[in-house]
């Protein structure tokens, strides 16, 4: 099973990005801050895919098991998580081309998404917990420990 990577981290490292795209690039030292940025990127969109991987088959099929009225709301957020794959690969590929105008102005929507996308995350999973029995509680403990 993959690693959870917290919410925290993924908007923190996409801050770090973001911050990278604004500072301005002079002369020799250009080539190394496109080789920094180009880490960055790469390391936001692996660290991305491994959040989204973790909710994807460990906390959504156990929030399904203990809630399967709420699996529509569930479905929508992993719809969610498509568009921000697909966001996060044309934020790599603006950064990779270097055209840093358009990669600051993506990484600015990119995160706007994601903290919008927490958001809902965060009230569609309260809501599924917030609503379970103690015993459904209790086998959603176990679903994820395993």
């Amino acid at each position: 099973m993959p690693d959870e990577i917290s919410d925290g981290a993924l908007t923190d490292e996409l801050a770090g990005l973001i911050e990278n795209l604004h500072t301005p690039g002079y002369g020799p030292v250009a080539s190394g801050v496109q080789k920094a940025l180009e880490g960055s990127v790469d390391e936001f969109e692996d660290l991305l895919a491994r959040h989204l991987l973790h909710e994807e088959q460990v906390l959504f099929p156990a929030l399904r098991e203990a809630a399967p009225e709420q699996a529509q709301s569930l479905s929508d957020l992993s719809g969610e998580h498509r568009d921000l794959r697909r966001k996060a690969l044309e934020l790599a590929r603006s950064v990779k081309t270097e055209d840093r105008a358009a990669a600051w102005a993506m990484g600015r929507e990119f995160l706007a998404d994601l903290f919008a996308h927490v958001h809902r995350e965060e009230a569609v999973t309260g809501r599924i917990r917030a609503g379970l029995t103690a015993a459904a509680a209790l086998r959603f403990k176990a679903r994820l420990a395993r």
